[in-house]
């Protein structure tokens, strides 16, 4: 039963670099969110690491979008656009 326990630790963990990914660094989040959802599922909490590992991926790529879109249109709100 341990083992079933720290799945759903890392799961859960995983979860909120997963949802911090969508804001804040992606690129060091989205893969965090990745592993801890692989170690989740690993260690016994087979659903919620999936659903982890999918969703550490998904906010990633939107958090490096958005990352993207903030970027410009911050530079052509300031009028040098890719400077």
């Amino acid at each position: 039963m341990k083992k079933k326990k720290n799945g759903v630790i890392y799961s859960a963990f995983g979860l909120v670099c997963a949802i911090i990914s969508l804001l804040f660094f992606p690129i060091i989040f989205g893969p965090l969110a990745i592993i801890l959802g692989y170690l989740g599922r690993k260690n016994g909490d087979k659903t919620f690491g999936l659903v982890v590992m999918i969703l550490g991926a998904v906010f990633m790529a939107i958090g490096m979008i958005l990352g993207v879109a903030v970027y410009m249109w911050m530079q052509s709100a300031a009028g040098n656009f890719f400077v």
